[in-house]
């Protein structure tokens, strides 16, 4: 006897009350197709199996054993012929059953009377047996039982991460530039709410700001955790890349940093490398991480330098008890200075009002890092009992003339014992006038010396 098996995605039909089925099948069991029908009366059951080659209207002759033990006969009977469009699938996808619409009266699947020749059943989330049953139009019964296995979805979530910066050289004070792209190159969605980016930024870069390209947003929460875009105890940053980011999407994090200046000379590199996880790569516990990107930082021993007093003076030197004097100074590369005589730590350039009521000398101390003296300059303040000479007022009128005209010098003093006009004039009166006729333009200087010698001075200009 020739014997054949049914493919697992053929239609297998379900025989009600079926014994002992034995099938002499006449024809070679190469033209059978892989659909069969089971046919029951009250008398007998018997296996239908449709051959290749038969017309149209789905009928086949094939010899039979009757449950009764009587002799083998020839029954013709309708196929009912359903055809699944798959029996092999994934979760949330659907099915399509056909049939030839005229070789039915009635049909029913799993219960639910259909017509027209096709019925879909979608969003299959679990294997299912369909239980198809009918008449054909004869009035003959069958019945098939479908199973369609419901696999689970395959999950290719796959995200590539580049990072780039846009030097590989830079100083102290420079900026950098990072550029991290993140994209699903594979065939499913990466979902959970969007991918987490992460990137901790080196020890030696100072965080400035970010921008952000397609759906990506700054910080992201996990669990009960929400996270800044910036966290400056970890030193690192977080995003978000959008709610899903599907097949063949990307998008782009820039952020810029300044290059911290280190408390050693010498050269050193700064590294980065970001990081992406999805809620398909192990419930966001599997990272992908980009390359390494790195720059070089030119950072040279600077030549030490030598803290210094460059100026420190009086201004007036001279002045009577109860006058001030102001006392001005610079200083290069001093960690502090200081000035005696009760005034103490100043800045490293300035200027102080003083009221001395004796002659005194102030001496301005300049210290390096170490607090080490490295420099002092001394300046002298006189102070005299008798008051001391000014120079009241002093003018030019005009003040500005033609070549070969003329404009007069006129002044008043205090407190002079003598004056004196520069420019080959001489002595002059402590109160006057003088006219001059200069022939280029000239600064007169009037100087007015008083008790002790102590003097000032004040010009005019024509």
């Amino acid at each position: 006897m020739t014997q054949f098996k049914i493919s697992a995605r053929a239609a297998v039909f379900a025989l009600i009350g079926i014994l002992t089925i034995v099938i002499p099948v006449a024809t070679n069991a190469n033209n059978l197709s892989s659909a069969t029908s089971l046919v029951t009366n009250s008398s007998s059951s018997a296996v239908i199996v449709t051959d290749s080659s038969t017309s149209g209207n789905g009928s086949s002759n094939v010899s039979v054993n009757s449950n009764s033990g009587g002799t083998s006969g020839t029954i013709t009977q309708s196929v009912c012929a359903v055809t699944a469009s798959d029996t092999e699938i994934f979760v949330g996808e659907s099915v399509t059953f056909t049939w030839n619409s005229n070789q039915f009266n009635s049909l029913s699947i799993n219960g639910t009377t259909v017509s027209g020749g096709s019925y879909t059943v979608s969003n299959i989330t679990q294997n299912r047996i369909f239980q198809i049953a009918g008449f054909d139009a004869n009035g003959n019964p069958c019945a098939a039982q479908i199973i369609v296995v419901c696999n689970p979805v395959p999950v290719d979530c796959r995200l590539e991460v580049i990072k780039t910066v846009n030097t590989t050289t830079a100083k102290p004070g420079d900026e950098l530039t990072y550029t991290i792209r993140v994209k699903n190159i594979g065939t499913t969605n990466c979902t959970g709410n969007g991918p987490k980016i992460v990137d901790e930024i080196d020890p030696n870069i100072e965080y400035l700001r970010y921008s952000l390209t397609g759906d990506f947003r700054p910080g992201y929460s996990t669990g009960s955790v929400t996270y800044d875009v910036y966290e400056a105890g970890s030193r690192t940053l977080y995003f978000t890349g959008g709610d899903v980011l599907t097949p063949g999407e990307q998008g782009t994090i820039t952020w810029v940093g300044r290059v911290k200046t280190p408390n050693q000379c010498g050269d050193f590199e700064v590294k980065n490398q970001a990081r992406a996880t999805a809620y398909e790569l192990n419930n966001f516990l599997t990272w992908v991480r980009s390359n390494t990107v790195k720059t070089t930082i030119d950072y040279d021993c600077p030549n030490p330098t030598v803290p210094s007093c460059d100026t420190f003076s009086a201004s007036p030197s001279t002045i009577t008890v109860g006058q001030s004097a102001t006392l001005n100074w610079t200083t290069s590369n001093a960690s502090r200075v200081s000035i005696n005589n009760g005034i103490g730590n100043v800045g490293p350039n300035g200027a102080i009002t003083v009221t001395p009521q004796n002659t005194i000398t102030y001496t301005l101390s300049v210290f390096d890092g170490s607090n080490q003296l490295k420099d002092s300059c001394a300046t002298t303040v006189t102070v005299t009992n008798n008051p001391a000479p000014s120079c009241d007022m002093f003018t030019a009128s005009p003040s500005t003339i033609m070549r070969g005209n003329s404009s007069t010098l006129t002044w008043e003093t205090s407190n002079a014992n003598t004056v004196l006009l520069n420019n080959g004039i001489g002595a002059v009166p402590v109160d006057g006038s003088r006219v001059v006729t200069p022939t280029t333009n000239t600064t007169y200087t009037l100087t007015v010396i008083g008790a002790q010698n102590s003097q000032v001075d004040c010009s005019v200009t024509v």
